[in-house]
């Protein structure tokens, strides 16, 4: 690789660092002087089981309903070849272009909610050695992740309620302890889950009916899969064509926000698709991930991957700093599960732009309006 792209990662990183450090400084010597950091762990949760098993109810007829689009829209009745077929058309695989309706999205996201919300009550049973609703909390988690595949035919919904309850796991673990600056025990789970799930991936692959490379070795696959990002970067940059002029502004990093917003505003934006060109190298085909500095620099050159870097680091701080504390006796419960969500993007950030493309789009609106919802159906629910 080119020193270009070495300074790209490396700077990339150092300033979201800095940037995390400088609102966690601010934010102390703000809010936190008229709050106080959790450091009493009393798990007095009241779940009624009778709401869990409404609320998975809610979830399989909400699946239902899914099902029944995707076979009308692709006008496929094998479900699973229903959703194969709306990610190749999702990745412009295919010339002929479907479109899910809006109801998909909307039931999609509350499933997918429910499964973040299992999840920071299955953390919560983990960490006080609770069996409670153990079963309806691991149907609701399992309707989620089946409703993340069926809509996107892709792993990625399975990927990030994983990375969401990891996350779950070590809050909840950090607020039995006090916050204090031991990690070293999470750094070795983190790293043994990396690797258990890099392990997993071309099964994962299979599963969802993709071909594993015209390799069949696993090492070559799971090397190719976690290395092509950055090499594909490097190919970009030593091409030097950036910024690209667009016929839309921002259109590679808002993808996820463009198209509701003109039809919304009826700003006639002339549609468009990403432009994730395949690479292959000596021999090998690296697919279409760049990491997310590549539609920044794509956009906006240089100056964009600051820009957005900072804008980065100051949402994801400060929804996790507000989720730390406590005020009146009350979590900020909604911040907990809402961080839980975004991690999963932060963490993907070498795979591809995920966390722009996820945060600034309608499916976080329909995620973050069903969190407050099913808190407010648990209204009981609380950590103090």
């Amino acid at each position: 690789m080119d020193l270009i792209t070495y300074l790209v990662i490396c700077g990339g990183l150092l300033e979201f660092f800095i940037i995390t450090y400088i609102v966690k400084f601010i934010f102390n010597i703000t809010v936190r002087q008229k709050s106080t950091y959790n450091i009493v762990f009393q798990d007095k949760s009241v779940i009624s089981r009778y709401k869990l098993i409404l609320l998975l109810l809610v979830q399989i007829f909400n699946l239902l309903i899914i099902v029944y689009y995707l076979r009308k829209v692709t006008g496929l009745s094998n479900v699973i070849e229903a959703s194969h077929y709306i990610n190749q058309s999702n990745n412009g695989w295919i010339q002929n272009q479907v479109q899910l309706p809006t109801i998909v999205g909307v039931l999609s996201a509350f499933n997918n909610a429910c499964g973040l919300f299992s999840e920071y009550l299955i953390a919560k049973n983990t960490i006080s050695k609770s069996r409670k609703n153990l079963i309806f909390l691991f149907l609701i988690i399992l309707m989620g992740m089946i409703t993340a595949i069926l809509v996107s035919g892709a792993r990625g919904g399975v990927v990030y309620n994983i990375i969401a309850f990891a996350f779950y796991l070590y809050f909840v673990y950090k607020t039995k302890i006090k916050w204090n600056n031991n990690n070293g025990k999470w750094l070795l789970i983190i790293f043994l889950g990396i690797l258990l799930m890099v392990t997993l991936l071309p099964w994962s692959a299979s599963l969802v009916g993709r071909a594993v490379t015209d390799n069949t070795d696993p090492i070559d696959y799971i090397s190719i899969y976690i290395g092509a990002e950055i090499k594909n970067l490097s190919l970009f940059i030593q091409n030097g064509f950036y910024p690209v002029k667009g016929a839309v502004w921002g259109q590679q990093t808002f993808v996820g926000i463009i198209g509701p917003l003109s039809r919304l505003f009826e700003l006639n934006i002339p549609q468009y698709s990403l432009d994730l060109p395949f690479k292959s190298i000596n021999g090998y085909s690296l697919g279409n991930v760049y990491t997310t500095f590549y539609p920044w620099l794509y956009d906006f050159g240089y100056s964009g991957i600051f820009v957005l870097t900072m804008v980065m680091g100051i949402i994801s701080e400060t929804i996790y700093l507000y989720a730390k504390i406590q005020k009146n006796n009350h979590k900020h419960l909604i911040c907990i599960l809402i961080y839980g969500y975004i991690s999963s993007f932060l963490f993907l950030s070498f795979f591809s732009n995920k966390f722009y493309e996820e945060v600034f789009s309608k499916n976080m609106l329909y995620i973050v309006i069903s969190l407050f919802l099913i808190e407010l159906f648990f209204k009981k629910v609380k950590n103090k």
